[in-house]
């Protein structure tokens, strides 16, 4: 099985990469995923990938510019697509919905009603491509850890948790949701 990742050269993108990955694709080694040919690029290099790891986030909408155009482009292959982060796409939606108010999200969530509404269109739709979103909460990356925090995930679970869900959807090939908010005490 092949795996590709974006964010691969940092956090739990370069662990994993460095466990699993075939191929690799980072602002650091020249795709600024922000950009649309760039990620035109990506996915005409990642036609050779089974398994895509969707982990760069540069606090925009970029991941879900990346989700998306995947999806298009493998919407009718035998592939899985990995989403980590987007819980904060659930809980904006949540939110939405208790408030009552579609456009009030807090400044943390940073999403819009086309980031949301993108996992309603997608999930009653007719699909090859097996989809995963998790949120995985903070990881024990250097990062993490230079800021203080004493409650996270590890990478080696974290890392876990995303191949039993590339598992799940090797079996069923359904979207499958796994959210890993609080992580653990170390």
């Amino acid at each position: 099985m092949k795996i590709g990742i974006t964010g691969h050269t940092s956090g739990i993108g370069k662990y994993m990469f460095d466990k699993h990955g075939s191929k690799g694709w980072s602002t650091s080694t020249g795709f600024d995923l922000t950009d649309p040919k760039a990620r035109q690029e990506m996915i005409n290099d990642a036609e050779d990938i089974d398994v895509f790891i969707n982990n760069a986030d540069d606090g925009n909408n970029m991941k879900l510019d990346v989700m998306k155009d995947i999806w298009s482009a493998w919407r009718t292959k035998p592939k899985i697509l990995v989403n980590l982060g987007s819980y904060r796409t659930f809980q904006a939606k949540v939110q939405a919905v208790t408030k009552k108010d579609v456009h009030k999200f807090t400044e943390e969530c940073k999403v819009n009603d086309e980031q949301y509404n993108f996992y309603d269109e997608i999930s009653p739709l007719q699909s090859e491509l097996a989809v995963g979103l998790i949120q995985l909460g903070p990881v024990g990356t250097e990062y993490t850890i230079s800021k203080g925090l004493d409650k996270y995930i590890t990478v080696e679970d974290a890392s876990d948790i995303v191949f039993t869900t590339v598992k799940h959807l090797q079996s069923n090939h359904r979207m499958f949701i796994q959210i890993m908010c609080k992580g653990y005490h170390k």
